[in-house]
């Protein structure tokens, strides 16, 4: 089945670009979108944007579903890719960004195999109650691979950049 993926990189630049108006949906309404989506047999679903400003400029995946029956065909994986691509191309971003629960072992694993570090630890970031991690990759435009030195101390959400 993944080899049947075909994305067309100038309309997912396109939702990129749009999406990016959406900043403020909370993780509960991914969440019930992601159950929306998968009950009308969609099998994956990737939401991303471009945000910051001088070198905080990067590529930022907001939301990555696979539905459980297509998971381990490597959709993730070609989804993460096409954003880094539109991101480091097209965007001229510095690094790529991902924020993902503490707990959530497998998807660490996999962005750890896609490239992807631990930049920080956000203490009690869903919900007030778990903990997550800010993953990062750097992009050709980062040389010298600034954007993806880990902090040496857990931040609180208060202290997270928005730009």
């Amino acid at each position: 089945m993944s080899e049947n993926l075909v994305i067309n990189p100038a309309s997912c630049h396109f939702i990129l670009i749009c999406i990016h108006h959406f900043n403020f949906v909370t993780y509960r309404s991914f969440n019930f979108l992601n159950q929306i989506l998968l009950q009308f047999l969609v099998h994956y679903f990737f939401m991303g944007k471009v945000e910051g400003q001088g070198e905080s400029w990067h590529g930022h995946v907001t939301a990555v579903t696979v539905a459980p029956e297509f998971r381990r065909q490597q959709l993730a994986k070609k989804l993460m890719h096409l954003l880094e691509d539109i991101s480091d191309k097209i965007d001229k971003a510095y690094f790529v960004d991902l924020f993902v629960r503490a707990s959530n072992t497998p998807a660490i694993k996999m962005y750890e195999k896609l490239g992807y570090v631990i930049y920080r630890r956000v203490l009690r970031y869903y919900s007030g109650e778990e903990d997550g991690l800010d993953m990062r990759k750097a992009l050709s435009r980062d040389v010298e691979k600034k954007s993806i030195i880990p902090l040496k101390r857990p931040v609180t959400p208060d202290e997270l950049e928005y730009d």
